[in-house]
């Protein structure tokens, strides 16, 4: 077996380096700019359509009382607040059943009985939207807090346009000190990069179940999670690949309606989240699964390549010019999407965590293809 002399192999390298850098300058200088200069809903349209707001609980006891008083406080003028219990083993009965006594709209739906044909919180939710009253649905979770009291107005101002079905909203992390909440925060921020900016190219693939509305009809029209049962996850990014159109769908975008979520604090717990959540990404369409995987995988050989080229000191100009230019470009525009939503923003970390980004695609690539995780909690 003859070997590549190592000048044609390094040559190769290079020209791998450009054209994966290239690739990433498309998605984040022209596809993932869109968002940014995207305008929101400037008018302040007044709405009174009735809507549901669901929350799936699972020993959430101390969340639900740190929590859902900001949603329970929300400015609008017809909603209902639907918690199911999905058999917690803590106190979280009886602070709903305390809260209850002070919310006549807070309704409690307490599950007791396992479903074998259920895994994840489908059980809960299904039975959620069963109960609810009104045909919008307004899906969180225990360990979310609206950014304002002005979350259901902004978010039910999708049903101005009489042909949108499915609204979609961003759930950043809350911002703590530390590699950990940064990473996280950072990969949260490239997610929504992700399916905010391919709803707005009218290629919707997914929505976060932290913040996420769509009509109840629509729920029942797809079967609910009939699709997708044996998939531990996927009650939100499934469902709305499944439903989502280029023109049902519609982008919330406004800071108002932000709803932050309670980070893991561990390494271990966070990566066990993650591990959920990638069991859902063989299921999207496979012109989804080529779109996003390109831009998985020309992330990580410009990084590859680009380590390759400073160690054999071949095309280093380059090299650190392509780097030094993309990283510039995702630091302006992760500054300029937080400050569009008024978050806090630690662009300082965003180099570092760029780099080891590839290393998070290979220590979760398994997962991408199968897991046996079937509990939501």
């Amino acid at each position: 077996m003859r070997y590549m002399p190592m000048p044609i192999l390094l040559q190769f390298i290079l020209i791998g380096f450009i054209i994966s850098t290239v690739i990433q300058l498309i998605y984040w200088g022209i596809i993932f700019r869109k968002v940014i200069v995207h305008r929101p809903l400037q008018e302040k349209i007044k709405i009174d359509i009735p809507v549901s707001v669901i929350i799936c609980a699972k020993n959430e006891a101390a969340n639900l009382r740190k929590y859902l008083p900001s949603i329970l406080s929300q400015d609008y003028p017809k909603y209902e607040v639907i918690v199911v219990n999905d058999h917690s083993a803590d106190d979280s009965m009886a602070v709903l059943s305390k809260m209850s006594d002070q919310y006549s709209y807070l309704r409690i739906i307490d599950l007791s009985e396992k479903n074998a044909d259920y895994i994840g919180k489908k059980m809960a939710l299904s039975t959620g939207i069963a109960q609810a009253t009104h045909e919008w649905l307004l899906l969180t979770d225990a360990d979310c807090q609206p950014v304002s009291n002005q979350w259901i107005r902004e978010m039910m101002a999708t049903t101005i346009h009489k042909d949108k079905e499915i609204g979609l909203g961003y759930s950043p992390y809350i911002y703590e000190k530390g590699l950990l909440n940064a990473f996280v925060r950072y990969e949260t921020l490239l997610t929504a990069f992700q399916y905010i900016n391919m709803a707005l190219i009218k290629q919707p693939y997914m929505g976060v179940g932290r913040n996420l509305l769509y009509r109840k009809d629509l729920f029942y029209q797809a079967g609910g999670f009939e699709s997708h049962l044996e998939v531990a996850s996927g009650d939100d990014d499934l469902f709305i690949s499944e439903v989502a159109t280029g023109n049902n769908t519609f982008i919330v975008d406004t800071p108002d309606a932000v709803v932050y979520s309670e980070p893991k604090k561990t390494w271990s717990s966070w990566l066990a989240q993650k591990r959920r959540h990638l069991s859902t990404g063989k299921h999207y369409r496979p012109k989804i699964q080529i779109l996003l995987g390109l831009f998985s995988i020309t992330h990580f050989f410009h990084v590859f390549f680009l380590v390759l080229l400073l160690i054999f000191n071949f095309g280093t100009v380059v090299a650190i010019v392509g780097s030094v230019l993309r990283t510039l470009i995702i630091v302006l525009m992760c500054t300029a999407f937080r400050k569009k939503f008024r978050e806090v923003n630690d662009w300082y970390w965003i180099p570092l965590l760029d780099f080891l980004y590839p290393f998070y695609y290979m220590a979760l690539a398994r997962y991408l293809i199968s897991t046996k995780t079937k509990s939501w909690k």
